[in-house]
């Protein structure tokens, strides 16, 4: 009867602990199964972020070669305007418009011909003078102030040229 008694106790010992192993072991399979399910979410959160990583990478690019090809326009703008100015500055070195300043005398001649001034060609710049400067002035859509500078003269001197 010890014998059995010793065998019962070995037994229940071999069984008890079987169940728990039977336990731990459910235990760690629900375990295994949680962390599977975590891993394939994270899995799958990876994968979108790693897709949305690459369309960004691609709209960077985009943008980038927007950018550039801007960039080279407005390059090619700037170096035709700067062709431009550089064109317009050698001619104008190249014509280089001497503007002879008028003396009284070519003054009234050229009012004269122009049929703005009917006095004598004195060499003076009098009142009938000015006076005949400001209404060729107000004719030719000028600042009437009575002086001859380059505008004024730019135009009169045209009738300078007439009567000589």
């Amino acid at each position: 009867m010890k014998l059995a008694i010793i065998s019962f106790v070995g037994l229940s010992v071999v069984l008890l602990s079987g169940c728990a192993g039977v336990q731990d072991m459910e235990a760690t399979q629900l375990r295994i199964i949680s962390l599977e399910s975590q891993f394939q979410r994270q899995d799958a959160e990876v994968k979108s972020l790693s897709k949305r990583q690459q369309s960004l990478e691609i709209k960077v690019q985009e943008d980038q070669e927007k950018t550039e090809a801007a960039l080279k326009a407005n390059q090619a703008k700037l170096e035709d305007a700067q062709n431009k100015i550089n064109s317009q500055v050698r001619k104008q070195r190249e014509e280089k418009t001497v503007i002879k300043v008028p003396n009284a005398g070519h003054i009234q001649t050229a009012l004269k011909n122009a049929k703005f001034y009917n006095g004598d060609v004195d060499g003076k710049i009098g009142p009938r003078t000015k006076d005949a400067i400001r209404e060729f002035q107000r004719a030719n859509q000028l600042n009437a102030d009575g002086v001859v500078g380059s505008e004024t003269w730019a135009i009169l001197g045209k009738y300078l040229e007439e009567g000589q």
